[in-house]
């Protein structure tokens, strides 16, 4: 059972490339190609998306760390929280308003992906003993990689059947769907509980 909760944290990342992650990357390029086109074919506008993304990625984290410390029930409920903040940024770009909308969205969205990726990975490094540390790390990476293909696909499927705009709404959607399971598993098994309860494993 406690290494269970070692693989539920592994799953974090392989779940955000997967839902909304790689997804969001195929369609921002529509978004720039189709709706708002700046520069040659929208190379500048998809760059200042991507620029946006790196910024809400570290600024999330920093931000959110000043509450959680490093406290693992904490952090355990910051990423649950993420889920949402990445889902309500999907949401806000949906609206398709304009650029400034659009990267507004993507910043609220990295926010959540950065505390989601960041405080995974701190739980593990806590939790995990160094003697199999590796192996928990490696695991996940391959479950990033396999999964961030998966989730490339899944983005030109959306663009296939629905409009650009049904597209990132959809992901914001099914983005909920991971957090609701994990503030499930949350409420069910730490209320009222100290950190070692959480993960016991070392």
């Amino acid at each position: 059972k406690k290494h269970r909760r070692v693989a539920y944290i592994t799953l974090h990342k392989a779940a955000l490339v997967l839902f909304f992650g790689a997804p969001l990357e195929v369609v921002s390029v529509a978004i720039a190609r189709d709706i708002f086109v700046i520069g040659e074919g929208g190379s500048l506008s998809l760059g200042l998306m991507y620029a946006m993304a790196g910024v809400g990625t570290g600024v999330g984290p920093i931000f959110a760390r000043r509450y959680t410390g490093d406290r693992i029930a904490a952090l355990c409920s910051a990423v649950a929280l993420a889920y949402g903040v990445a889902a309500v940024g999907l949401w806000i770009v949906g609206t398709l308003y304009s650029l400034q909308i659009v990267l507004l969205g993507i910043f609220i969205r990295a926010c959540g992906s950065g505390i989601l990726w960041v405080f995974s990975s701190q739980i593990l490094l806590q939790v995990v003993p160094g003697e199999v540390r590796g192996r928990v790390f490696s695991t996940e990476y391959a479950l990033v990689t396999l999964m961030s293909a998966v989730g490339a696909g899944l983005g030109g499927q959306y663009l296939e059947f629905f409009t650009i705009a049904n597209a990132v709404h959809w992901m914001a959607s099914v983005t909920m769907l991971p957090g609701i399971l994990w503030l499930w598993w949350l409420m069910r098994n730490s209320m009222g509980k100290d950190d070692e309860y959480l993960f016991p494993v070392k």
